[in-house]
C-alpha cells in the first residue's frame, strides 16, 4: 500500500506501508466464565473467583483490565476489586493469566452486574461481566419528624 502526504502545500511524499494486520483474541477460556456471578451474600462475607483468560493472537499482547462500577457501594476497592490491577503481558498463541475478582461486601447491596474491560492502546472491550449482591437489612422511616401530640 503507497499512501502520499503532502508537506507544507509544497512538496509529495510517497511511503510505501507493508504487513499483516492481526486481530487481537484475548478470551476467557472457559465459556462459563464470561459471566461470574458471585452470588446473594451476607454481610462481611469474603468471596473469590478466578477467570483464566488466555490470548490467542499470533503476537504478545500488553493491556490493563478495568472497570467502573455503577453502584456507589461497590466503587471501594475494599470491597469489590480485580487483581491483577496493572499492566499484564500475555504471550502470544497461547500465554495464559488468571485473573482474581474479590467480591467484600459491607453493607446491603442490591442485584448489580458490572462489565470487565480490556484496554489495549487506547480501545477497550468487554471480557467478562460480574454479578452479584449483598443481603441486609436496610431501615429507614418515611417521614423526618414524628409529632407527639
Amino acid at each position: 500500500e503507497t499512501v502520499t502526504f503532502e508537506i507544507n502545500g509544497l512538496t509529495k511524499q510517497k511511503v510505501e506501508f507493508f504487513g499483516t494486520g492481526i486481530e487481537m483474541k484475548i478470551e476467557v477460556v472457559d465459556p462459563k466464565h464470561k459471566c461470574v456471578n458471585l452470588g446473594a451474600r451476607v454481610l462481611n462475607d469474603n468471596v473469590r473467583r478466578i477467570i483464566p483468560i488466555i490470548n490467542n493472537s499470533p503476537v504478545s499482547v500488553t493491556f490493563s483490565l478495568a472497570f467502573t462500577p455503577s453502584e456507589p457501594t461497590l466503587q471501594n476497592n475494599s470491597v469489590l476489586s480485580i487483581c491483577p490491577a496493572d499492566q499484564i503481558t500475555l504471550a502470544a498463541n497461547g500465554g495464559t493469566t488468571k485473573v482474581e475478582v474479590w467480591f467484600r461486601p459491607m453493607a446491603r447491596i442490591p442485584q448489580f452486574t458490572e462489565e470487565v474491560l480490556l484496554e489495549c492502546a487506547g480501545m477497550s472491550q468487554p471480557l467478562f461481566i460480574i454479578k452479584g449482591s449483598c443481603l441486609g437489612m436496610e431501615i429507614s422511616l418515611d417521614s423526618n419528624s414524628i409529632s407527639f401530640g
